[in-house]
């Protein structure tokens, strides 16, 4: 009954809500950082305001990865949403999603990116380094994708720089990762079954 319980349930990991500066970089599931415009070297930012992962490549700390905390649209970006800017050098904005330990199994994936600021940026989600969706500054996507623990989503803002600040709107679903404690009473039940069958052959 407990698994039964346990496989119908479900698991939301959404940036926007999950978003905070205050709870380190990583963030759970959730990495900020930012990459060369060849998409080889991954950096984490260290550097934050009360409601932005900054970069500080220029002075005006893009590439960076923010929520509007406001009650009003700023550059583009509606009240609430997440965003992010690339860098000076077009350097692509990350924000990363990493499956976590004990998750493996199929994920829907699904959101897009608005337009935001008045700039053209490229958006792209990458998994594992190879490109899966992209579009030119902004796209709805919607798809399911395997995964196993260690795998890297990375959602990216690149290819411009003024004006470049892009809203992304966007969830993963999966079915509920079950606790250690799931685990060894699925198997305790289990082995007590084997243990009940075996008594019963040797009366």
């Amino acid at each position: 009954m407990f698994a039964a319980q346990s496989a119908s349930a479900q698991v939301v990991w959404n940036p926007t809500t999950d978003f905070s500066t205050t709870n380190g970089n990583p963030n759970g599931a959730w990495t900020y950082g930012w990459m060369d415009t060849a998409f080889t070297a991954f950096t984490l930012y260290t550097s934050n305001s009360a409601n932005a992962w900054l970069g500080y490549l220029g002075g005006d700390g893009t590439p960076a990865v923010l929520l509007n905390t406001s009650g009003s649209m700023v550059n583009g970006v509606p009240p609430g949403d997440l965003a992010l800017h690339p860098g000076p050098g077009t350097q692509p904005a990350i924000l990363r999603w990493t499956a976590p330990t004990g998750f493996v199994g199929t994920a829907h994936v699904a959101g897009q990116f608005l337009s935001g600021d008045s700039g053209v940026m490229q958006v792209a989600i990458r998994l594992n380094g190879s490109a899966v969706w992209s579009a030119t500054d902004f796209g709805a996507f919607d798809f399911n994708q395997v995964f196993v623990p260690g795998d890297q989503l990375d959602f990216a803002v690149y290819g411009g720089y003024q004006f470049g600040t892009t809203p992304l709107e966007m969830s993963i679903t999966a079915s509920a990762i079950p606790e250690p404690s799931t685990y060894a009473a699925i198997f305790g039940a289990a082995a007590l079954g084997v243990a009940v069958v075996l008594h019963r052959k040797r009366i």
